[in-house]
């Protein structure tokens, strides 16, 4: 019987514990989805290497955190328009930029051309699940982006990106 109890106690808490993603949550908890990357009129030459560096928020990019250098064999290309290629990688400084991006300001650096774009004022919408099976994620609900802003309204498809163009 004792056992049966911790049994019982056991599921109950993991049901919980995987349900956690309900209406009366602040979804902060919830996996954050950072806008795509897309390189525009850069060639595969100057796409070759890549540069996140990681500033404290708000400091004028003044205090800088750390630097992650990405090879031609870490970038992941996927072409999205006749000039446009979305940027990805499996490296895990890449994921810390894509899920911790409104935590920091950045700066993307293509060394082939000298060209430096600037991530500023991420302000992430923590959204929480309905149902309890439903799966939480989180976006930017805007950004700067080299001092221009973009609004995203949610993190489904094609107009969820930021374009850093040569």
């Amino acid at each position: 019987m004792k056992y049966l109890s911790i049994l019982a106690i056991t599921l109950m808490s993991a049901a919980a514990f995987m349900s956690s993603c309900g209406k009366d949550d602040d979804g902060t908890h919830c996996r954050f989805v950072s806008p795509s990357l897309i390189l525009v009129d850069y060639t595969e030459a100057e796409m070759d290497t890549l540069i996140l560096r990681r500033y404290e928020k708000t400091n004028s990019f003044t205090n800088l955190i750390d630097t992650a250098v990405f090879s031609k064999g870490e970038i992941t290309y996927k072409e999205v328009g006749d000039d446009s290629f979305r940027i990805t990688s499996n490296k895990e400084a890449f994921r810390k930029f894509s899920e911790e991006l409104y935590q920091n300001d950045w700066e993307i650096y293509i060394p082939a051309t000298g060209e430096k774009s600037r991530i500023t004022e991420v302000k992430p919408r923590f959204l929480s699940g309905t149902d309890p099976g439903e799966e939480c994620r989180s976006f930017a609900e805007f950004m700067r982006l080299d001092g221009n802003k973009r609004e995203y309204t949610t993190w489904f498809g094609d107009g969820y990106r930021f374009f850093v163009t040569k």
